[in-house]
């Protein structure tokens, strides 16, 4: 699998992770609780415990649950008397049957669920404890698979009726004696408030957004440059060749002469090369606090994707063979005329025609840690430093033309031949980083410093800054 495609895969089950139990809401405004287990509070539960246990890790959102019902100063109370007696409340198991209506369900990350009913295909197997508070009974149930705490009922507690009073006649006063004076009463001051500690919850952040990263590409060019052949020649001498072209002879006053054998003359070359950018920088992350105030971070950057072309030409005139035929001495006034010597010449010409393209993706992996300063409410700022990971992935595809020429004529002298190449681009180069950011609300940026270049053919600036939306769960 991918890379890339394994990012995806991970973002997508975070998500699912997150979402609460499976539940549907009728017309009526109640939800419909089908299954359990999706976004538990506790892993299966086997004793008593172990519910006191989740009920004081979770004392906030419990006591958000029942700001929402019963509310007011009843909520309080029962807030209290819970973590008064949490110790010592009995707790037992039940089965909740199916249609039993609850007053609320809190689940995973301080999640509530209003106006629930269990709609499941068999009964629940449950801890459930009884509170007294105010003159209610308040009974509260735990699923043994999730650990999800629930209100299922409040009822007021029945007064007992007041006895009977018989009247009885008055005895008759007898004198009694004074009575002897007794300790002053003592009162006790009420037992004080307990003080609920609130538990440490992990944050964990999701980021999605945008970056920008310098980078710097070969620059477009277009060159060509041509020889014409017998511009080579010089005035004093004389070439002549056969109708294909492919030999000459060449007349010449000294043996001197302007070709070597073997020599290549290019009589045209050019190159042009162009490159664009195909794709906008994309930036995900993800951030787990496992110390108070301290991230660990995962992002991923595709920094973009670009595509390079090249095409060249060369035309090449080689000298294959070159030999020394003879001279002769030419008829003139003077006794002893200047020789003229001959050369056979043999020529060879070829075209050379390559297209490369190369389409490249430039993606970069960071982790590293952050440490995390609160300086108002939803204002953030916190230093970091970590590593990246930058890859250049891609392809290149090689395509040649070489084709014989009649060395004087623009005719081919033997069929084309094409050669087709393509091969798989793969660079990867790890840098340490430092750097900061910046989270207001729901929003976050970040600047970093590689402390190194990524020295590749498209080369990125050691500097990054990345924008993006922030879910913190």
């Amino acid at each position: 699998m991918k890379k890339s495609s394994l990012v995806v895969f991970l973002i997508v089950g975070l998500v699912v992770l997150m979402l609460p139990m499976a539940a549907q809401q009728n017309q009526g405004g109640e939800i419909e609780l089908k299954t359990l287990g999706r976004a538990p509070l506790a892993p299966h539960l086997q004793t008593a415990d172990e519910v006191r246990s989740v009920l004081k890790k979770n004392t906030e959102a419990v006591g958000r649950a029942l700001d929402y019902f019963p509310g007011g100063a009843l909520g309080e109370s029962v807030y209290l008397k819970l973590y008064e007696q949490i110790d010592n409340l009995p707790i037992q198991q039940q089965k909740i049957p199916v249609g039993q209506k609850m007053y609320w369900m809190l689940y995973r990350n301080g999640g509530l669920l209003k106006g629930v009913r269990w709609a499941g295909n068999s009964s629940i197997d449950a801890f459930v404890f009884e509170l007294e508070a105010e003159g209610k009974l308040f009974q509260f149930a735990v699923p043994i698979r999730c650990g999800n705490v629930a209100l299922m009922e409040m009822k007021e507690i029945p007064v007992a009726p007041a006895p009977v009073t018989i009247v009885q006649p008055e005895p008759k006063l007898q004198p009694q004696a004074e009575p002897k004076p007794t300790s002053p009463m003592i009162v006790q001051s009420p037992a004080p408030t307990p003080v609920v500690i609130k538990h440490w919850s992990p944050t964990v952040k999701f980021k999605i957004g945008s970056g920008w990263a310098k980078t710097t590409m070969p620059l477009d060019q277009n060159l060509e440059s041509r020889v014409d052949f017998f511009s080579l020649i010089p005035a004093e001498m004389s070439l002549f060749y056969c109708e294909d072209g492919t030999a000459a002879w060449l007349y010449s006053p000294t043996q001197d002469i302007p070709f070597t054998l073997g020599e290549q003359i290019g009589l045209h070359t050019a190159l042009q090369t162009s490159s664009t950018k195909k794709m906008q920088p994309f930036f995900a992350g993800l951030e787990l606090e496992f110390l108070r105030h301290v991230f660990v971070t995962a992002d991923y950057f595709r920094v973009g994707k670009f595509q390079l072309e090249e095409y060249s030409l060369v035309d090449l005139m080689s000298i294959t063979e070159l030999r020394l035929l003879g001279s002769y001495s030419g008829t003139g006034l003077e006794s002893c005329p200047p020789p003229t010597y001959v050369y056979y010449v043999g020529l060879e010409r070829q075209r050379r025609e390559q297209l490369i393209r190369q389409d490249i993706r430039i993606e970069e992996w960071s982790v590293g840690l952050k440490y995390e300063i609160k300086l108002a409410k939803r204002f953030y700022v916190a230093p970091a430093a970590g590593v990246t990971w930058q890859e250049q992935r891609g392809t290149r595809q090689r395509t040649e033309v070489l084709t014989d020429l009649y060395p004087f004529q623009e005719r081919a002298l033997a069929p084309s031949q094409t050669t087709e190449t393509l091969e798989k681009i793969k660079n990867s180069v790890a840098h340490p980083y430092v750097g900061a950011s910046v989270e207001v609300c729901f929003f976050q940026a970040e600047i970093r410093y590689l402390f190194k270049d990524f020295n590749e053919e498209i080369f990125t600036s050691p500097w990054r800054v990345q924008g993006s939306l922030v879910l913190r769960f």
